[in-house]
């Protein structure tokens, strides 16, 4: 006989196959949406700080406001928008792992 009631020497418990209630499709790999988002992040925000610098005639000496090269301004947002490009992959691929 056996230690525990309603099993037979005969049977061994195998291990289950596991099952899943549906089928995954292809899962998306977080590095890289992350990694591609924050390059077209900075792109963009490099991009933007091109295009809308002040013109530097408007700006006045007489004004006591700080100036900053083009340089600084395009660091500056490119590191801002490479951030927020990084959030927004990591995001993206949240909701498509969600979804798969």
């Amino acid at each position: 006989m056996s230690d525990h009631p309603g099993t037979s020497k005969g049977s061994a418990p195998g291990p289950r196959p596991a099952t899943s209630p549906r089928p995954r499709g292809r899962r998306p790999i977080f590095s890289r949406f992350i990694v591609v988002g924050a390059v077209l992040g900075f792109v963009v925000a490099t991009g933007v700080a091109l295009l809308l610098r002040p013109d530097p005639s408007a700006v006045s000496s007489a004004s006591q406001t700080a100036t900053y090269g083009l340089g600084r301004v395009m660091m500056f947002f490119g590191v801002l928008g490479g951030g927020l490009g990084a959030l927004l992959g990591a995001l993206v691929a949240v909701l498509l792992d969600r979804r798969s």
